[in-house]
Order: structure tokens, then C-alpha cells, then sequence
């Protein structure tokens, strides 16, 4: 269909209409959580001219020519990270990255321990702003060049519409941040993700179904 709007980052003319941007981005963050924990695809182009908002505060995504699957085993391991985050749960943290492919198995468990540890107490501390969590998570990132990270093409396509989320999310709302601001959004989404059906055919055909 044809659907007119202005770019998700046209910020005088979406200032213009009064657009109330929290729930906005609420809506993006939700509507990819449901595509890549629930559905398994997802819409793997988000970038701000694929993203139009209209007049009424409506989001309208664009162009569905790169559309990534999310294999089953990368859902849950991913759903387990959120768990674990949420939670402070080291070991289901460094285990979920690890069934994810992001950390080899051979990996010092202490080493992994003391850098999830680091890595939470950064998230958790509420007076950083995301310029200065940006900054220690990445001095946190350098004294970790030794261990086994890696990182799957799985997670490439996700890590990067993650980062355009973000972008989008700190272009709008001042000291947003992609783990403080997001996670409470995806741990609603939690419990529909872990009881999706298991295969992507069978939330293909389950979509089918209940569309209008």
C-alpha cells in the first residue's frame, strides 16, 4: 500500500504535530520483540527512512526486502538473556551467550563471572548517563580482548537493528539507554515469547490465521 508519513528522524515536523515519542519508541521496541522472540523473522532494515511516522503518532515500517529468520534455539537463548539480566543471574547469563555462540564453551567461567559482574553493575546504576555507560562498558569491553568472544551472523542482523533502535531511542528521549529503557519493555514480552510455538511455520500459519 501507499502510505505517507515523515522519517523518523524528521524532529521539527514530528515536533510540529505534537508526537509524544515515549510510547512511540515503546511501540518499536514491542513490535520488534514480537518479530524477533515470538515470530522468529523480523524486519532486518530499520534505518530512519524505512520509518515513517504520520500525522496520527502512527508508526509505519517500510520496505520489507531484508527480512532475517531467528532459528528457535537463538530465540530462547536470547529470551534467557533478558531473563538473566532482568535477574542478575550470572550463570544463565553466561550460559545463555554461550548456547547463543557468542562465547566459546572452552571460556574461563571466573574470567566470564567477574566481566558479567562489571557489566551488571554498570546497567543497574541509574545516575550514569548513556554517554558515560557507553564509555566504562566499552573500558569493561578492552580488559576482555583475551577471551574467547565471538560473534555468530545470527546475531550480527539483530545486534545491529538493536543499535538502530538505541539510536532512534537517544535521538528523542534524553538519557535513553538500550538496557535500562528496553529491558522493562521486553520483560512483559517474556512469558508470550517463551509460550510461542517452537517453529517459524507454525507462527507463519498462526499469523495466517488471525489476520483480519
Amino acid at each position: 500500500s501507499y502510505e505517507e508519513g515523515f522519517r523518523f528522524d524528521d524532529k521539527e515536523n514530528l515536533k510540529k504535530y505534537n508526537i509524544d515519542f515515549k510510547p512511540l519508541i515503546s511501540k518499536l521496541v514491542n513490535f520488534y520483540t514480537e518479530q524477533m522472540l515470538i515470530n522468529g523473522f523480523f524486519h532486518a532494515d530499520p534505518h530512519p527512512g524505512n520509518l515513517l511516522v504520520n500525522t496520527k503518532g502512527e508508526l509505519i515500517l517500510l520496505d520489507f526486502g531484508m527480512v532475517k529468520r531467528v532459528p528457535n534455539h537463538t530465540r530462547i537463548a536470547i529470551i534467557e538473556l533478558i531473563k538473566a539480566a532482568n535477574e542478575q543471574d550470572y550463570e544463565l547469563y553466561i550460559s545463555a551467550n554461550k548456547r547463543l555462540g557468542t562465547i566459546a564453551y572452552e571460556a574461563p567461567a571466573s574470567e566470564l563471572a567477574e566481566f558479567t559482574a562489571k557489566m551488571f553493575t554498570i546497567f543497574s546504576n541509574e545516575n550514569l548517563s548513556s554517554e558515560s555507560m557507553q564509555k566504562l562498558a566499552f573500558e569493561v569491553l578492552e580488559t576482555t580482548k583475551d577471551l574467547p568472544f565471538k560473534l555468530p551472523s545470527d546475531a550480527i542482523y539483530i545486534l545491529r537493528v538493536s543499535a538502530i533502535i538505541e539510536g532512534l531511542g537517544t535521538t528523542y528521549i534524553e538519557n535513553f539507554n538500550g538496557i535500562k529503557d528496553i529491558l522493562p519493555i521486553l520483560k512483559d514480552n517474556i512469558p508470550k515469547a517463551i509460550n510461542a510455538k517452537g517453529g517459524i511455520f507454525e507462527n507463519i500459519i498462526s499469523l495466517i490465521k488471525n489476520t483480519p
